[in-house]
């Protein structure tokens, strides 16, 4: 019977011992490395419950039609991205708005390649990002109920090569090769570090990428998009939060109880799972 697990659970046939772990989490589901190197997901499956009515796995199910050679995987709220070692990029899920990225309208169940030379990804809500060999950023998928993208499309306006990306909730974020930081999409809770989106301040919706100019340049290793809020960890290990909360400012801040000290040492390579960081639509991790 479905319930409520309220302390951590080993999780049988996935992980594997001494190896970077290569797992992620959509909305009501999760995904995971096995030691074969296949890729196992469990919990409720949004694209099959459109497809059948049933899409249930209390025990992790193998995805179909995916290598065995992910280095990286994404979720966003019901879709999932998976990089190869090769640089090819494949997608399941669901599909409403785009989010595969192989034009069609349909649910898959199974894995299919949509597209090579990409270097890292990152999904969040509706959204689909990837950087390619030379840093260039494409993005499908919705960031507004008038914006559906269902093949990748290169962003424009990036001054230089990306090293990262991030996306949730309809607000996608990318890290440049000088560690500056860059958003655009939505702004009505200042995602976009702007301030707050309104009638009388900076756009509810940013169409092009702009600088976060409350971060330094050349100190961010690391990123995060939530619904909505964003956060990033400088090189000093230094965790900067976008505030959530309605009427507070949205510029990225220190959070006073979080000191430099605590926050990790070692940096992960920057789009990898095991950055050290991950945002939820309404929470944060940082380990």
């Amino acid at each position: 019977a479905k319930s409520a697990i309220t302390t951590p659970v080993v999780i049988e046939g996935v992980g594997c011992r001494g190896a970077l772990p290569v797992l992620a989490a959509g909305s009501t589901f999760s995904l995971a490395r096995g030691p074969d190197g296949l890729i196992r997901a469990w919990g409720t499956l949004p694209w099959e419950v459109a497809n059948s009515g049933q899409g249930y796995h209390p025990i992790p199910t193998l995805v179909q039609d995916l290598p065995s050679t992910v280095v990286g995987l994404w979720a966003g709220a019901s879709h999932c991205l998976a990089v190869l070692a090769s640089g090819e990029l494949f997608s399941w899920g669901s599909n409403e708005v785009g989010q595969l990225g192989d034009i069609t309208e349909g649910h898959r169940s199974n894995a299919a390649q949509v597209m090579t030379g990409v270097k890292t990804a990152a999904a969040g809500g509706n959204l689909s990002m990837a950087i390619m060999e030379d840093g260039e950023v494409f993005i499908w998928g919705s960031m507004s109920e008038k914006d559906i993208m269902r093949h990748p499309q290169k962003v424009e306006g990036l001054p230089s090569p990306a090293i990262a990306v991030a996306a949730g909730g309809g607000t996608c974020s990318a890290v440049l090769q000088d560690g500056s930081v860059w958003a655009w999409g939505r702004n009505d809770r200042g995602q976009c570090g702007r301030g707050r989106g309104g009638r009388n301040g900076p756009p509810k919706f940013v169409k092009h990428p702009t600088h976060v100019k409350g971060v330094r340049s050349n100190a961010v290793v690391s990123l995060a998009v939530g619904g909505k809020h964003a956060m990033a960890i400088t090189k000093e290990g230094v965790p900067m939060v976008g505030a959530p909360q309605a009427g507070a400012a949205p510029t990225l801040q220190l959070p006073s109880s979080t000191p430099a000290a605590s926050a990790p040492q070692k940096q992960s390579p920057l789009g990898a799972h095991g950055n050290g960081m991950e945002a939820a639509p309404n929470r944060m991790l940082v380990t």
